[in-house]
């Protein structure tokens, strides 16, 4: 090995010891969203669009007492707040230059104009104001009590509206269901990646592999200025006014009910195990959230009911999917062990997911042109090394996993001669011919600490 050679292992070695003695987290000063999931059924998210810096100063200003931190609460909050911004909108409320030339280029670009390389639906087709060349604000409100949320968030309408400079572009409100599931029938956001510090040391398995059983990951996965898995404290944009901020990745996603229920009673008829266990190879799970991984063969609900079994699974014991097909909704979007190298090559490329189900759900087989789907929100330090790497490497092409171009079947985007194979005696192939998911809208934002928001406000820079 080279001299070169050895001293940037030797430089590495000491950022990384450097890393693990200099971080230590505030949750008072991380907003709460990021590291803690609420658990409150109703949701509501507005976006709002700034002429002028003052009257975004003011709104922050108002807005701020109520903004709600990771720390722990002693009377839950009646309904929580939480603030991003788009880059346009850290630039228009007056983030000097200096502090926004260290961010991203995936960041500074926003989604719409990322689409392309998404392989999204072109903007134009996006809802108008629900896109990050217009959105410069969101805010994120939920509630325990759907009619103190709809109550705050007409209070915040009204007074957006009241202010000619400011706009507000969409509103959506949004509620799980209680059986928990989503529109498609299958219980969602169980898998979510554990994290270190944060999580109790009982904490069930959370879908993420080590070499000796489950591990959580370091905060500095989805926190900026902290150590991620590699030890590497991420140096935040200007250094340390957004330490303690993270990306956030918000799309619309309608779901096509009618075409999927379609798919699966249509085709279902000539696949050997009928229409409910296509369905279920197809997501990798039975509707009540039992993996195929720990029964194949039907749901199981005693699994079903435990957190300890529900995420205790792999997939490199089952190469070939002959249990869960390697082209199924969760091997897709988190390929645990089953893409080598252990889970080595999953642990860089988890999401923190907070996403919540949106309109009523559909009573029937036909499409009664409602609007539903899921307000898929997630929470990361690195865009591209995270969101856009799961949807574009796992997601959309499955040549990583051996299946050539062949999308994920569930939210993927299908090109001509698109197919989901099912192992068996013979191997059943499912044609995909249309999306099931598409893109109504979205938008990367940066949530900032809740110090950098008051440096905003104030202008303390």
């Amino acid at each position: 090995m080279s001299a070169s050679a050895v001293a940037a292992m030797a430089n590495r070695v000491v950022s990384r010891a450097r890393a693990r003695t200099r971080t230590t987290l505030d949750p008072a000063d991380v907003q709460g969203n990021v590291l803690r999931p609420y658990d409150n059924d109703h949701a509501a998210y507005l976006f709002v669009e700034i002429d002028d810096p003052d009257s975004g100063w003011r709104l922050l200003r108002e807005l701020l007492p109520h903004v709600t931190p990771a720390a722990e609460w002693v009377v839950p909050p009646a309904v929580t707040t939480n603030i991003a911004c788009t880059f346009a909108g850290l630039r228009t409320l007056g983030v000097p230059a200096g502090a926004l030339r260290f961010f991203p280029d995936a960041f500074r670009q926003g989604m719409a104009r990322r689409a392309s390389h998404l392989a999204d639906i072109a903007p134009e087709h996006w809802e108008p104001g629900l896109r990050d060349d217009v959105v410069h604000l969101s805010i994120v409100l939920t509630a325990w009590r759907g009619e103190r949320l709809d109550e705050r968030a007409d209070e915040l309408t009204e007074r957006i509206e009241r202010d000619g400079r400011l706009r507000l572009t969409h509103r959506l409100r949004a509620e799980r269901f209680d059986d928990r599931r989503e529109h498609f029938g299958f219980l969602d956001g169980v898998a979510q990646p554990g994290l270190a510090g944060i999580d109790g040391p009982a904490t069930p398995p959370r879908g993420t592999p080590g070499r000796f059983g489950w591990r959580p990951l370091p905060v500095g996965e989805f926190v900026l200025g902290h150590p991620d898995a590699e030890g590497i404290a991420a140096v935040p944009p200007a250094a340390s006014w957004a330490k303690n901020g993270s990306y956030v990745v918000v799309r619309k996603l309608y779901q096509d009910v009618a075409a999927f229920r379609s798919l699966i009673a249509d085709t279902g008829r000539d696949y050997t195990g009928g229409p409910e266990m296509l369905a279920a190879k197809l997501v990798g799970r039975w509707p009540d959230g039992t993996p195929l991984a720990l029964s194949s063969d039907r749901a199981d609900p005693a699994i079903a009911a435990d957190p300890a079994q529900i995420n205790d699974f792999r997939f490199a014991d089952d190469p070939d999917g002959v249990r869960c097909p390697v082209g199924a909704h969760i091997r897709r979007a988190n390929p645990r062990d089953g893409a080598g190298i252990g889970g080595a090559m999953t642990t860089r490329h988890r999401l923190l997911r907070r996403g919540v189900p949106y309109g009523p759900r559909l009573v029937g087989g036909s499409d009664d042109g409602v609007d539903r789907g899921l307000m898929f929100v997630c929470f990361v330090a690195d865009l591209e090394r995270q969101f856009e790497f799961v949807l574009r490497r796992w997601v959309n092409d499955g040549d990583v996993l051996g299946l050539g171009q062949d999308p994920d079947p569930l939210i993927g985007t299908p090109r001509p001669g698109s197919k989901l194979k099912v192992p068996g005696a013979p191997p059943y192939f499912l044609a995909l011919e249309k999306p099931l998911v598409r893109l109504k809208g979205g938008a990367y934002l940066f949530q900032p600490s809740v110090s950098a928001l008051i440096r905003i406000t104030d202008q303390s820079w």
